[in-house]
């Protein structure tokens, strides 16, 4: 077995510090409809169905959150490909609302570039 490297060791260890110290979301217990919206964003092919469902997760669960933010850290931090903190991300970075996963035997697009705002 290949020993990891120590930048794999401390994004581990970071992305367990910022769980630890992260409050219960309002998607705690709610993973069943949770893994429906990310399927469901990750399969948009149109800009709009990406907006749709990140408007969706923001009015059910993300707007008013007491973890948003450190929802955002961690979704940074560990690289976190999915939805977290009210938006979608690849890789732990922010895209926009209307971002499109890219698709296999297709190249993948970004709509609007990244996002810029803040959780």
């Amino acid at each position: 077995m290949r020993p990891m490297s120590r930048e794999v060791l401390a994004r581990d260890a970071a992305v367990k510090l910022t769980a630890a110290e992260m409050p219960n979301g309002a998607c705690t217990r709610r993973g069943r409809l949770w893994s429906v919206l990310e399927r469901a964003h990750r399969r948009a092919s149109q800009p709009e169905e990406a907006r749709d469902v990140i408007t969706a997760i923001r009015e059910e669960f993300c707007g008013n959150c007491a973890a948003r933010l450190a929802c955002h850290q961690l979704a940074t931090t560990g690289e976190y490909t999915g939805l977290a903190a009210g938006a979608a991300y690849e890789n732990g970075e922010r895209q926009d609302a209307t971002w499109t996963a890219p698709k296999a035997g297709r190249s993948g697009r970004r709509t609007s570039g990244r996002s810029r705002e803040a959780s």
